[in-house]
């Protein structure tokens, strides 16, 4: 009953579903330049193209800020969500597991056709499974953290009841998992501690943005007080974002205090990702708002939609089946067409993944343990 009551009282998001779904657009576009052209040496012979290591050296860190803009998404829009238990939780996670899944086997499928050599062992396939270890869903390590960070959500969701605790948590998380990370505990243990002490603070911040309705009371006053025009206005939030991912490749992290590890002193930092993405979701949800260009929104919002599918196929350009695919993505030669082209591939086929997606989806939905809440009616 407190729960129902608390969700009466939520304050309205400060962004509709179209203009999350064109930040998620920006973000995925975001990611398919860092992947395609940021790491030259993923590059097979014959798809390389010129002058690539100085555009990596440039755009590599500032691009990065679309995995902490998909994190920060994540605990803004779990603010709003109506209930916020471990079942709702446990389905938002089986729903990201069953869109893994499909996508994973039709990859392995065309790892299979394509007669590559590729025999991870029974315990690889496993990690694969379980999202771990990514072989052949290179950039999926996401949907485990996703997991481990919906279940740290809803444990400590007492906690997340006033904006303070919440800052609090912030805090707390960005120091004790990149701390744990320091230690000893395994190549994976490691990785997800780093990940989680990088990434899960841009989770908490997102829920703090919503719950101190930081967009609303700060951020919009002062972009009308000194911005009265929108022309100006645009300028602004066009030269804030160049601002931000210049001063993020500058300054990722702060330097806390030294730490005593088994392997010496070590700085520990902390991922300021944490306040560059909530800048960086609101310009581009405002530049939107003052452009208004129909075709370019439309794009962005089905590409935002589709942005999930979009991350998990384009894993199909880098991992084993890379030799056949890769000529297929980079036979334009021009990093524009190529960007674009990709995008254009990856979204068709989300199209026809999200069919047998929705239906398993649904299937699970109406099990007893997934099943979400709904109102009971009153008896007359």
């Amino acid at each position: 009953m407190e729960e129902k009551r608390a969700a009466r009282r939520l304050p309205l998001p400060y962004f509709s579903k179209d203009e999350t779904n064109i930040v998620k657009g920006v973000a995925i576009i975001f990611m398919f330049i860092y992947h395609f052209f940021t790491f030259p040496s993923w590059i097979i012979t014959g798809s390389d193209y010129p002058n690539l290591s100085s555009f990596a050296n440039l755009f590599q860190m500032p691009l990065r800020i679309c995995i902490p803009i998909f994190a920060f998404l994540t605990g803004y829009l779990y603010f709003h969500a109506k209930e916020k238990t471990f079942k709702y939780s446990a389905r938002k996670i089986l729903n990201i597991y069953i869109s893994y899944w499909v996508v994973l086997a039709i990859l392995a499928i065309i790892i299979f056709i394509c007669n590559i050599p590729f025999n991870p062992g029974i315990k690889a396939t496993l990690y694969e499974i379980v999202g771990v270890r990514n072989g052949i869903m290179c950039f999926c390590w996401y949907v485990f953290f996703y997991a481990i960070s919906m279940l740290l959500l809803a444990l400590i969701r007492p906690l997340l009841k006033t904006l303070s605790g919440t800052i609090i948590m912030v805090i707390i998380s960005s120091i004790c998992f990149k701390a744990i990370s320091l230690y000893p505990i395994g190549i994976i243990g490691k990785y997800y501690a780093s990940a989680l002490g990088g990434f899960f603070p841009c989770i908490l911040m997102g829920a703090a943005c919503a719950q101190g309705k930081f967009f609303e009371k700060y951020l919009d006053p002062m972009l009308a007080k000194r911005f009265k025009r929108k022309g100006v206005s645009l300028i602004a939030l066009a030269l804030t974002s160049l601002a931000v991912f210049i001063v993020r490749k500058k300054v990722p992290s702060l330097c806390l205090f030294q730490l005593v590890t088994p392997s010496g002193n070590t700085d520990l930092t902390i991922n300021l990702d944490l306040i560059y993405a909530p800048i960086i979701c609101y310009t581009i949800i405002n530049i939107f708002r003052i452009i208004r260009f129909k075709p370019l929104t439309t794009v962005l919002t089905e590409f935002g939609s589709m942005s999930l599918l979009m991350w998990f196929i384009h894993c199909v350009f880098f991992n084993a089946s890379k030799s056949y695919t890769q000529p297929l993505l980079y036979w334009l030669y021009n990093p524009i067409a190529v960007t674009a082209w990709g995008l254009l591939l990856c979204y068709c086929a989300a199209k026809i993944f999200i069919i047998p997606i929705n239906f398993l989806q649904n299937l699970a939905a109406k099990t007893r343990l997934f099943r979400p809440k709904t109102a009971k009616r009153r008896s007359r």
